[in-house]
């Protein structure tokens, strides 16, 4: 190779290594800081970049004032628990539904891993163990356990029903695509949320912090905290609504958590600048 010719394999590299850059994430910091850039900002590069490592503009729908505005889907986060409850947006690598939370969530069992059933043989005599994958709302004798569990609509549902958690549920949906293709298109790909405009059904749900953690393959942590509350203006015509202009990168390791008040409803339309095309 002569010293015109280009190597795009280490162009490659690069791009992957510096546009996914989290080091400006602080985790000794407890509030977030929004003049960090925790998202690189995409240097193009020549000749073809496999899926995966292509950054792209979210397209434009109509020019604003010479501005290209950012795509956009709307997350609704719907609560009929009775007392307030911890739930996680994304996390795929660590999702809830797959995996025991037993900081936020200890009751909760994820449905999509697998637990020891007790069962009568078929001449009653003895009891037989299996190991399956579901888990049992209403246990036999025991009474009824909170689950997590994605339904046939692709939403997240959190089902709460043990002592001192609440009797109810709580929902995760979007409404442009089901939200379960959402967290598994963030197994492959990535994006930057560049703002969340937050809608609340109470105000007292604006007091909740926003909270985004990272924890790597080989569980390191990292996390910073979003005050949502802090960018209310109390000028403002809309009592229950607020921009929160931070940008937040989400990944297979990323992911945000957030209580919800009991019998509220959120709904947090997210602003996409920019993503990746889903690797395969």
């Amino acid at each position: 190779m002569n010293k015109f010719q280009r190597n795009y394999a280490d162009d490659l590299n690069r791009a992957a290594f510096e546009n996914f850059d989290d080091d400006t994430y602080d985790p000794s910091v407890e509030t977030f800081d929004p003049e960090m850039n925790n998202y690189d900002s995409y240097r193009r590069q020549r000749g073809p970049r496999p899926a995966g490592t292509k950054i792209q503009t979210s397209p434009a729908r109509r020019e604003v004032g010479g501005r290209t505005p950012d795509a956009q889907f709307d997350i609704t986060i719907t609560s009929t628990n009775t007392v307030a409850a911890n739930i996680e947006m994304f996390n795929a690598q660590n999702t809830i539904a797959e995996f025991l939370n037993a900081q936020t969530n200890p009751t909760s069992e994820p449905a999509l891993a697998g637990h020891v059933l007790a069962y009568r043989n078929g001449a009653g005599t003895a009891q037989n163990t299996a190991v399956v994958y579901g888990q049992e709302v209403t246990q036999g004798g025991v009474g009824t356990g909170d689950v997590v569990y994605w339904n046939k609509n692709g939403d997240l549902v959190y089902t709460y029903d043990a002592i001192g958690y609440g009797t109810g549920n709580v929902t995760i949906s979007c409404k442009q695509i089901p939200y379960r293709s959402l967290v598994k298109y963030s197994e492959r790909g990535s994006f930057k949320i560049s703002k969340m405009r937050m809608k609340f059904s109470t105000s007292t749900q604006i007091n909740q912090d926003i909270t985004w953690k990272q924890k790597t393959f080989l569980g390191s942590t990292k996390s910073n905290t979003v005050s949502v509350s802090s960018y209310f203006r109390p000028d403002q015509f809309q009592s229950l609504l607020v921009d929160v202009p931070v940008p937040l990168s989400i990944d297979a390791e990323k992911g945000l958590f957030y209580t919800v008040e009991a019998n509220e409803t959120v709904l947090i339309n997210m602003f996409i600048s920019n993503y990746t095309k889903s690797a395969i």
